[in-house]
């Protein structure tokens, strides 16, 4: 069976399906169908990969390298860009996830106290709880209630809001 490293170090089967689906989504992004040279595309590609795959353990990363290099060599230079923007749109999204995740971690073990209140006390776990609360909704007033705007301007110091904790 061919085993590949996922982004959290784990071993897990190969699944040629995921890559092929990938690589159509690539195309119907681009085209809003999916063609049968999507599909020769698309299945050419998960051939290439698999057979590389069956010589050596391939990372998560090293698979999408390859998918991104064989939508390169296509007469299809706008579906590999898709497939450009697709993976670096998901590389934010984890890293928001990741960071956010680790504030949060932050507050609730106590290991960055902050009391920034006099009323609230990061030693105990309500204090704690009550923080990484705010931390969560700061996080998502600023991703999904304030404009644009504002959030640049926050971010930049150029403006603060107060209670933005509870937008």
């Amino acid at each position: 069976m061919i085993m590949i490293v996922k982004r959290d170090n784990r071993i897990v089967p190969f699944s040629r399906d995921k890559i092929e689906s990938a690589v159509l989504k690539a195309f119907k992004a681009v085209d809003l169908e999916v063609t049968e040279y999507a599909e020769a595309k698309a299945s050419s590609i998960a051939d290439y990969i698999e057979k590389v795959a069956q010589t050596k353990t391939l990372s998560v990363e090293e698979i999408q390298d390859m998918v991104e290099a064989g939508l390169a060599k296509t007469k299809r230079p706008d579906v590999a860009h898709e497939f450009i923007i697709y993976r670096h749109e998901r590389q934010k999204a984890r890293e928001q996830r990741s960071s956010l995740m680790r504030k949060i971690g932050e507050k609730l073990t106590a290991s960055a106290v902050e009391n920034q209140n006099a009323n609230v006390d990061e030693r105990s776990f309500g204090g704690r709880k009550g923080e990484a609360d705010s931390v969560l909704m700061k996080k998502y007033a600023l991703d999904n209630i304030i404009s644009p705007k504002a959030r640049f301007l926050h971010e930049n110091n150029e403006v603060y809001i107060h209670k933005l904790n509870c937008a």
